[in-house]
């Protein structure tokens, strides 16, 4: 099955066969890819931590400047092939477009593109580990021997990402990494040094 022009193996064209998109990060890349899908017959679901946005998109309307989108991103919503919504919907495709904002000196500050589920949030992990068809790595949502118990029960569709400063340091690290071992559950270890080694 082709995404972009409908076919499937066979050569078949249909929208019985189209796919659920959904968008997570409806700015300026987010709503352009938004609209354009949509306005390729594919139904769209676009999320944005942002209740004004998600309501200026759902009147039809654009909630920024580039040329033609505000016509393609009415047509879509009248047509019923996009809307926006504040919380993640079960989709076939998911396009993660969130912003990289800047952190003191010009630094990019990766934090929704490394961790768009909000640590805590187990009904997203649930979500996201029923739906991906790859595993899928829990980063800021690893800090306590309860987490990795939970991970350990998604038998190995959820991976582990071990950070020996969020754990607490080396002993609750190895503790987590031999637990994960032993639940044959993948995982990698992450050591930042902000302290000197032997302080841990």
């Amino acid at each position: 099955m082709d995404l972009v022009s409908d076919r499937s193996a066979d050569g078949a064209v249909g929208k019985s066969s189209r796919k659920k998109i959904s968008v997570f990060g409806l700015g300026y890349v987010g709503l352009p890819v938004s609209a354009a899908f949509a306005a390729r017959g594919f139904e769209v679901i676009g999320v944005d931590v942002d209740a004004s946005v998600v309501n200026v998109i759902n009147s039809g309307q654009a909630h920024i400047v580039e040329p033609d989108l505000d016509m393609l991103v009415q047509a879509a919503v009248s047509a019923g092939k996009l809307r926006a919504t504040l919380k993640p919907e079960p989709a076939d495709v998911f396009i993660i477009a969130v912003p990289t904002p800047f952190k003191e000196g010009n630094k990019p500050d990766l934090a929704y593109v490394e961790q768009p589920v909000p640590p805590g949030d187990w009904a997203a992990v649930d979500h996201l580990a029923e739906r991906s068809p790859l595993p899928v790595m829990l980063d800021e949502g690893v800090a306590t021997l309860d987490d990795i118990a939970r991970i350990c029960s998604y038998g190995g569709r959820i991976l582990a990402h071990l950070k020996l400063v969020k754990l607490g340091g080396i002993a609750p690290t190895v503790a987590a990494a031999r637990r994960l071992s032993v639940a044959g559950v993948p995982f990698m270890i992450f050591v930042l040094m902000i302290r000197p080694f032997w302080s841990y």
